[in-house]
């Protein structure tokens, strides 16, 4: 089956929803279109056709008003002929009746006559009768009745050629065409027979007796007649039969004809075929049949104008049925129209609020539901977008409930309710829980390892770990190295902090940016020592806060000193006089295995007791030197080698005193002559 509708599938695959349904659209009213077009063009023909079947019509009720004087004519030059010569005046009336009767009919002919492929017969009717009216009188009875038979004839060709080529003869409605029939054919060969037998019995009459040859032809055309009234009476009864709206107009009028026609026929028998000698009067006979004549053409008038009728109601009709039908198809059209347009804004308006609503959840906000007043399967489709939201929010909600229980509560165990999740979110849960439990376990083991080696345990190892999570393993693996070095490392520097902390030496070791990182111990004491001496010189001092801040605040130019500090490369000694005391500064830089440098260490000498002693060991050598051994070294305050010396010295001072003293007492006495 999908192979069938495979081109279909893939063309309206790469279609857009609008172009979709523009082509079914399209496609839909192509052949409603065509079909539209064909019934218009019916209707159009059935119009045309009966316009056509009007003017046909028009040509032939002009052409029955040549007819019917034309046979009078004929009739009245019988007469005339035959030697009633009181009828001229009669005869030429009737001759005018026939020029104005030919006007006319020109008139119709002339707008009607190359549709109805008549002209040629009217030209040939006027020649007839032009000929005929200048000739007529001069002819005789035989040849004048022979022309008029000629002319008649010729004129009802033309009735026969019009009727033929207006598609009156084809009429498809059984009310119209047996009125067309009796209009056509039997009411004018009922005219033509009646007057044919006019003329022949007022011959007849005006005789008071026929021959054999006159009473048979008349014998054919009462026989004829009957025929012919047979037909006539078979029209109008199928007429009326087919269509009862006709029969008010036509009913009377035609039975009243017929009646006088069927009692016409009665008389030509038993006063002129079935008797010897005839006894009528020809002048009355000849008007009673002229009246039943002027009767049958009324009835022909009222039948044309009745089959008219029916034919402009038949073209009402049409237009009335071609109007509906371009009204209700342009209804049609319009509310198809109409609802095609709401059908493609309702259809892009549910797929734009599935489309925002899909959109959201692609951006994850799915705090609205998506709603849809249609009851289509659009609608179904929002309800299962809105399921997923549904679970998806559900979904979401576990996963903030385990990973507020995992962050804030610390329950590092917590995992999603996979069974309560359908398919596919039941495995994401399950997978969730897994890829968690897998990340805390690993977390774990991260955080066993990191408490031993923290307590100096360096034997256990985290297992290689594969794809991204190798750097876990690999930094778990780097900070053991780095914190089993760090461990040696910081056991050697405590072992070296222990013993600067037992020199007597004060040390601080600063680095290279001059931030003090560590003072030993007898630093510690020497700032704690002269503190308010140091405080004099650097405001704010305070010994327990020396950790931490630049060794420049012992400089008058922090930043100068700070630089020179950064351009030492080697050992360098300097003086530095602080708080009223005089240090002798050693400074070292301090370079990593890697050649990079990280500070300096100072180590502080004071020299201010050495200075001083060294200051009053000169004054003393200077006294002595000038022969006064009277001077001494102040002992207060010294200790430890300055005040050995010290005593040593004034202890010197003092025996070189004594014996000088004795000595120049000596020498007094022996100045003196005491040589005792």
């Amino acid at each position: 089956m999908n192979k069938i509708f495979a081109p279909a599938i893939k063309l309206m695959n790469r279609l857009t929803f609008p172009s979709k349904i523009g082509l079914l659209g399209v496609l839909f009213c192509i052949p409603i279109g065509f079909m539209l077009i064909k019934l218009l063009d019916k209707y159009a023909v059935d119009i045309g056709f009966a316009q056509s079947e009007r003017h046909g019509l028009a040509v032939i009720m002009d052409a029955r008003q040549v007819l019917q004087p034309l046979q009078a004519h004929r009739g009245l030059s019988r007469l005339y002929l035959s030697g009633d010569t009181a009828i001229e005046s009669r005869l030429q009336e009737t001759a005018k009746k026939v020029d104005n009767a030919l006007i006319k009919l020109g008139q119709s002919n002339a707008q009607y006559g190359e549709e109805l492929k008549t002209v040629k017969d009217l030209e040939a009717v006027k020649n007839l009768w032009g000929e005929l009216k200048v000739t007529g009188k001069q002819l005789s009875v035989a040849e004048n009745r022979a022309r008029h038979m000629t002319l008649i004839g010729q004129l009802m060709t033309l009735i026969t050629n019009a009727a033929d080529n207006s598609n009156l003869t084809l009429d498809p409605d059984l009310d119209s065409y047996y009125l067309m029939d009796a209009v056509v054919f039997r009411l004018p060969v009922l005219g033509e027979t009646l007057g044919n037998s006019r003329a022949l019995a007022s011959a007849i009459a005006k005789k008071k007796e026929g021959i054999d040859r006159e009473q048979v032809e008349l014998s054919g055309l009462a026989k004829a007649l009957e025929l012919d009234l047979a037909s006539l009476q078979a029209d109008y009864a199928k007429s009326i039969g087919a269509n009862p709206d006709i029969k008010a107009a036509l009913s009377e009028k035609s039975a009243q004809v017929l009646a006088g026609l069927t009692k016409y026929h009665s008389y030509l028998k038993e006063q002129f075929i079935q008797v010897d000698k005839v006894e009528i009067d020809t002048k009355v006979y000849f008007e009673e049949v002229s009246k039943l004549a002027e009767s049958m053409y009324v009835l022909f008038d009222v039948t044309a104008a009745e089959l008219d009728t029916l034919l402009l109601k038949r073209i009402d009709r049409f237009a009335s049925d071609r109007l509906q039908t371009l009204i209700i198809t342009a209804v049609a059209l319009l509310t198809a129209l109409f609802l095609f347009f709401g059908l493609l804004v309702a259809v892009r308006r549910a797929f734009s609020i599935i489309n925002q609503g899909a959109s959201k959840i692609a951006n994850g906000d799915m705090s609205a539901e998506i709603f849809s007043d249609t009851k289509d399967e659009l609608a179904e489709v929002t309800q299962s977008v809105n399921a997923i939201v549904v679970n998806l929010k559900k979904f979401v909600s576990a996963q903030l409930e385990m990973a507020k229980a995992h962050n804030e509560a610390g329950r590092v165990s917590y995992q999603m309710r996979a069974e309560e999740f359908p398919g596919a979110y039941g495995e994401m849960a399950r997978n969730a829980n897994e890829m968690v439990q897998s990340h805390v376990a690993m977390n774990s083991r991260f955080v066993d390892l990191m408490v031993q080696y923290a307590t100096g345990k360096f034997d256990d190892k985290m297992e290689t770990l594969p794809g991204e999570k190798q750097k876990v393993s690999d930094t778990a693996e780097k900070v053991r190295a780095e914190m089993e070095s760090a461990y040696h490392a910081a056991r050697f520097n405590a072992r070296v902090r222990a013993a600067l902390d037992s020199v007597s030496v004060p040390v601080r070791i600063a680095n290279d940016e001059g931030k003090i990182l560590y003072i030993n111990k007898a630093l510690q004491d020497t700032l704690y020592k002269y503190q308010s001496a140091f405080s004099q010189q650097i405001p704010g001092f305070d010994p327990n806060h020396i950790v931490g801040n630049s060794i420049g605040m012992f400089y008058s130019d922090p930043q100068t000193a700070i630089q020179r500090l950064r351009a030492i490369v080697a050992v360098t000694k300097s003086r530095l006089e602080l708080g009223g005391r005089q240090y002798d500064v050693v400074t070292t830089p301090v370079v990593n295995e890697q050649g990079e440098r990280l500070g300096t260490v100072g180590q502080w000498l004071d020299m201010t007791e050495q200075l001083a002693a060294e200051k009053e060991i000169a004054g003393l050598v200077s006294s002595a030197a000038a022969g006064d051994f009277s001077q001494r070294i102040a002992e207060q305050g010294k200790e430890g080698f300055f005040l050995q010396t010290a005593q040593g010295l004034n202890q010197v001072m003092g025996t070189s005193e004594a014996a000088l003293n004795e000595i120049a007492r000596m020498l007094g006495a022996l100045a003196n002559g005491d040589l005792t």
